[in-house]
């Protein structure tokens, strides 16, 4: 396979011009694959292009640690910062050589501290593909106490810095789409946070009050207040300790503290990058630009890494499209009229275009999602107080989930639906927990519940292994007849591994005592898809109001007017991975090309198979 580029050195050759780049969200493959994959291209690689080969070198100025995980954990700038593997990691073929793989199930990589990594202005750039969303999964964190680190949550990228002034995390506007090699840089200046995303700058998301026309009926008060809480003002100076840098996890992190996915070629810098050197270095990680050559025996929209392409195929006719990072790719073809998909998976190594034909024999077969509701009747509050689901709550709640199960199919337009059923629990069980988060708003409140302490409490550990999706139907209205819940309406609760809750007043208040589909549908579709876009890695929004509160969600920022309370419009477009980013708002390339969403691959993938990191295979 080829090889990035581990040295200063100065390549000759033509580059083509600038590529359109979408979200391609890379899927793992086995180790079997890979190697597969390796052999056949061998042959390619030896007389294709070099990866990242062009007039430019690297940027070494400032360079304190960088690790191209070519086997190893070394550090070839120089500096001597090797790391030191631990637990389970690999090394498997990827983008254009070898990348470090970790599996989210503890396995790191320590640098030990060092001068040179205690920063007071910095610039941290790696290729990224997380194959999973959910928690805040760390490509890595420096310092007992946080002095910075780098995460992606909710499909965003997020800087956290410990200063003078206190911890602040700032959020990328763009989104890292999961299962695609994406090229992320942060900066920092001493007092202002940077993003670069595949080697262009990143839209602030404070600027967003002021930009997009929905928000002319704001308040000043909320603008200013969603200003603060996204601007990228971060006053300095940073607070170093001598702790060790941690690739993977935070020191000593659980489940949602780790990355799970791919990272390469990270790199450390102890200044702030210009934007043409961040530039070289995105282009360190690229070759040549060749083409995916597609052709179809029957029309459909293309997906490229379960990413929508915006193109389509039409039959008699190939359609090319612009591809230049090397490693695994998936293309899909989406038949939205006889509601079908199928896809197949290549390994692009730069040397030549790749042709891939779609035949009518491929197709997938619908695989339903395996769905359990468990009706919890009663409920230890914690605080002395028992909640009971009602009758209302039990026909009410069983009615609204049964109905959900019809519109999956459509709403995913056929590529998937639910085998499901449901069990009543009839202990008094789930006892709520005091939230120690000094940082949530329900700080010291009985707000807290351990879903994966309460399955344990009734023994169904199990449930996580043989359904795709629990859905827990919670009491949360006092029994003693109290005018609100232990947390007016809110609380926090782990989700993870397919579990979610739905909480009886959430019902009470709106959801299934209308007797509207459109109402009906909208609580248990909205927690079953928390479940899967923590499952696919594709946590990349869901559809509120338009409000301080919600940001980025809103289902406003993508276009879509309130036409019904619940925006099913919106669903069914964010359930095929089509909602495009930024036209709403006047928005210019690259910032309004990128869709987001759940495409069909999602509906193919339920946590029964992304559990088996490697190999990863999709039917």
């Amino acid at each position: 396979m080829q090889k990035k580029r581990r040295h200063a050195t100065n390549i000759t050759s033509q580059r083509s011009g600038a590529l359109r780049t979408f979200a391609l969200g890379l899927a793992a493959l086995s180790a079997a694959a890979c190697s597969a994959a390796d052999q056949s291209g061998t042959a390619e690689n030896e007389a294709g292009e070099a990866v990242g080969s062009s007039a430019e070198a690297i940027v070494t100025s400032g360079l304190v640690a960088r690790y191209t995980f070519e086997g190893n954990a070394s550090d070839s700038s120089g500096q001597g910062r090797n790391g030191t593997p631990s637990g389970t990691i690999s090394y498997p073929s990827e983008h254009g050589g070898k990348a470090l793989y970790l599996d989210g199930q503890g396995g790191v990589v320590t640098v030990a501290d060092a001068a040179s990594l205690r920063f007071t202005k910095f610039t941290a750039c790696a290729w990224v593909k997380p194959e999973e969303g959910g928690g805040n999964s760390r490509i890595f964190e420096k310092g007992s106490d946080s002095s910075y680190r780098l995460f992606v949550r909710d499909g965003q990228a997020v800087l956290g810095l410990n200063t003078s002034g206190g911890f602040k995390e700032v959020a990328s506007r763009k989104f890292v789409p999961p299962r695609a090699w994406t090229h992320l840089c942060a900066t920092y200046d001493g007092a202002t946070v940077g993003f670069y995303l595949n080697g262009v700058a990143d839209l602030s998301q404070d600027s967003d009050a002021l930009n997009d026309p929905d928000y002319a009926g704001w308040s000043a008060a909320d603008k200013q207040a969603y200003q603060d809480a996204h601007s990228r003002s971060v006053p300095g100076p940073l607070i170093n300790d001598t702790s060790a840098l941690t690739i993977g996890s935070k020191p000593g992190g659980t489940a949602g503290d780790r990355f799970t996915g791919y990272v390469d070629d990270l790199r450390f810098y102890n200044r702030v990058l210009t934007a043409a050197e961040i530039t070289t270095t995105y282009n360190d990680g690229t070759t040549t630009q060749r083409n995916l050559k597609i052709t179809c025996a029957n029309a459909g929209l293309v997906y490229v890494n379960g990413s929508d392409s915006g193109k389509t195929c039409a039959v008699g006719s190939t359609l090319s499209i612009p591809i230049k990072v090397p490693g695994h790719y998936w293309v899909g073809l989406a038949d939205e009229t006889n509601k079908r998909y199928q896809h197949k998976q290549i390994y692009f190594t730069g040397s030549a275009d790749v042709t891939v034909a779609f035949t009518n024999s491929s197709w997938l077969a619908s695989r339903p999602w395996k769905v359990r509701l468990l009706e919890v009747a009663k409920a230890d509050l914690g605080n002395g107080r028992i909640a009971s689901l009602s009758a209302s709550d039990l026909t009410g709640g069983e009615a609204s989930f049964k109905e959900t199960a019809t519109w999956i199919p459509q709403f995913t337009r056929g590529t998937g639906s639910w085998s499901y059923d449901i069990e009543k629990v009839t202990d008094v069980v789930g006892k709520m927990q005091l939230e120690d988060d000094p940082n949530s708003p329900n700080f010291n409140k009985y707000c807290k519940l351990d879903l994966s302490a309460l399955l344990n409490q009734l023994n169904r550990g199990w449930l996580t292994s043989t359904y795709d999706a629990v859905l827990i139907l919670f009491p949360m209205w006092p029994d003693d007849g109290s005018a609100q819940n232990v947390c007016s309406g809110q609380f926090t609760y782990t989700v993870g591994d397919g579990l979610s809750v739905i909480p009886n007043d959430w019902g009470r208040n709106q959801h299934w005592k209308e007797g509207s589909a459109q109402v009906n549908t909208q609580v248990f579709l909205h927690e079953w898809l928390h479940t899967a876009e923590y499952q696919y890695g594709g946590k990349m929004g869901w559809p509120q109001p338009l409000g301080v509160n919600y940001g980025i969600h809103a289902s406003h920022r993508y276009g879509y007017n309130e036409t019904s309370e619940f925006y099913l419009e919106w669903y069914r477009d964010y359930m095929a991975g089509k909602l495009q980013d930024g036209p709403v708002r006047g928005l210019v390339a690259p910032y309004r090309d990128q869709y987001v969403g759940m495409p069909p691959m999602a509906w193919f993938e339920s946590s029964r198979l992304t559990k088996n990191r490697l190999p990863h295979t999709v039917p």
